[in-house]
């Protein structure tokens, strides 16, 4: 059994899960459907909503900052153990997601797969 993530548009920021107002929707460059760990599965279907914090790394492409507090977040919100690995396949999957969302501003040393 899979479970969809993000929550639902307008109650948390897609980028790092917080429970906050979104202040930045970004319409992604691409649609993407992912697998995250532990079966769970992750689809894109509309734009992406971003919190103050996300927004302001986004502004200044901060990509790794936003790449770091999005794997925080979703470790976090899934009660995922902080482990090495776990970090490293959270780190690739969700790059790859980000960069479907940014397309060719997501840089390529970011991209991990």
């Amino acid at each position: 059994m899979s479970t969809m993530w993000p929550a639902p548009h307008g109650t948390r920021c897609d980028f790092c899960m917080a429970e906050a107002p979104l202040c930045l929707d970004i319409a992604p460059a691409a649609r993407i459907v992912a697998e995250l760990t532990d079966s769970r599965l992750y689809i894109d279907n509309e734009d992406w909503g971003a919190c103050a914090e996300c927004a302001a790394l986004i502004a200044d492409s901060r990509w790794l900052e936003l790449l770091d507090r999005g794997i925080i977040g979703v470790m976090a919100f899934w009660n995922t153990p902080n482990t090495s690995e776990n970090y490293r396949d959270y780190r690739a999957k969700l790059s790859f997601t980000l960069q479907g969302v940014f397309g060719s501003q997501w840089p390529d040393e970011l991209c991990l797969w």
